[in-house]
């Protein structure tokens, strides 16, 4: 039976035992991480929580004094409750334009990561971030970038530019900072003495966090692809930056480089073309499978047809045997002295006993017609009478 607990992957909402070693997990965990720097010893709430994984880190990672995760989805809340559920972690079912279960004044940090592109009313949500938000805390919100996200995305009600996106918020607070996020090729020289961090119980993989400076070759928000704005009615503080760096992503090996990495997709452009000829043939054994199974049905089809009449058949013969007993008996009663087992005897009966005789209606013919009279065997009068002309052919 299928657990009513276990979700399922849509491409939106993460579940990191599900999307454990891809891009989109790796770009998921990276922007809970960077929040760890605001939220230690805070009252935090995680608006659009998910599966909860993001709850748990900015509690186990960022040392949160507690954290409460809100949800429209009873079965991610579910979920989470059964994965992440601990004495400073609570889940409840909430609408985000609503927040029925969050007092006012009462919340330190809202965190709300890939949410505000999904509401219909984005308004609603962030009148009520500030119903709830204490006077110096903070809102951190991410949302793909329209200006690089690919288009199509049938859970996406509003995708929003970076300046739309601070337009937006600027509306609702004083200050409003927006910081991108990419996902690049990397030079590192990284001091690997620190120890290693477990981010998720349910994942197997380690992360070791170094803090150190990051260089870019560019700056540029409008090519970012992602947006994350920091918001807040004082004065913000200092942002540290994040990096992470992986190995292996989508099962490509980074470690060696663009020349390694132009080498493992060509060996996965072929791997993606031998199975294109794969499918065709198959398609190919397909058509011809269903083909044959168009003959075998019409055959089977025809076999059904004359099972049926070889049924019918056999009641036939079965009917005719019992008529044709029931005639043998009859007439073996009427005539005792007479072995007679099939019809054509009766001529020889006929010409052994009644050939000298003037009248061609015999006694026994008399005497068979007056007990068949008061039979209710009509059909054995009908048998007789075929039989009567064939002795009285035999007589002549």
């Amino acid at each position: 039976m299928k657990n009513n607990n276990e979700l399922v992957f849509t491409g939106e909402r993460l579940i990191p035992e599900f999307n454990e070693g891809t891009a989109f997990y790796y770009e998921h965990i990276a922007r809970y991480l960077f929040c760890c720097q605001f939220v230690k010893d805070k009252i935090v709430l995680d608006a659009g929580s998910g599966s909860g994984y993001g709850t748990h880190i900015l509690a186990s990672q960022g040392s949160a004094k507690h954290v409460i995760g809100v949800d429209f989805s009873k079965k991610a809340i579910n979920y989470s409750i059964k994965k992440y559920g601990k004495r400073n972690i609570i889940f409840n079912v909430d609408d985000i334009e609503i927040l029925s279960t969050i007092k006012d004044k009462s919340i330190d940090v809202i965190i709300n990561f890939e949410v505000i592109e999904h509401l219909k009313y984005p308004e609603k949500f962030l009148s009520q971030t500030k119903r709830v938000i204490k006077d110096k805390g903070i809102v951190i919100i991410s949302t793909p970038n329209k200006l690089t996200y690919p288009s199509g995305n049938k859970f996406h009600i509003k995708e929003y530019t970076p300046s739309e996106f601070t337009k937006l918020l600027r509306n609702f607070f004083a200050n409003v900072k927006i910081i991108p996020q990419n996902f690049r090729l990397s030079q590192e020289i990284v001091d690997r003495s620190n120890t290693d961090v477990k981010i998720d119980p349910h994942v197997k993989e380690k992360f070791y966090i170094s803090r150190k400076d990051s260089i870019e070759t560019e700056n540029i928000l409008n090519n970012s692809e992602y947006i994350i704005a920091i918001c807040s009615n004082t004065k913000l503080q200092n942002i540290t930056s994040l990096s992470m760096s992986m190995k292996k992503v989508d099962h490509f090996d980074l470690s060696k480089g663009l020349i390694s990495l132009s080498k493992q997709y060509s060996a996965m452009h072929l791997y993606g073309k031998s199975l294109e000829t794969t499918v065709e043939n198959l398609k190919t054994k397909l058509i011809r499978c269903e083909k044959e199974n168009l003959y075998y049905k019409n055959s089977i089809e025809e076999i059904d047809k004359l099972k049926t009449e070889l049924i019918n058949s056999k009641e036939e013969l079965n009917y005719f045997y019992t008529e044709y007993g029931e005639f043998i008996a009859k007439y073996s009663e009427l005539f005792p002295n007479v072995n007679l087992t099939e019809i054509p005897n009766l001529v020889e009966f006929a010409s052994q006993n009644y050939i000298n005789k003037t009248s061609y209606e015999p006694t026994f013919y008399k005497d068979f017609y007056s007990k068949v009279s008061s039979s209710k065997t009509y059909r054995l009068w009908q048998l007789f009478s075929k039989v009567r002309n064939k002795i009285r052919r035999g007589i002549k």
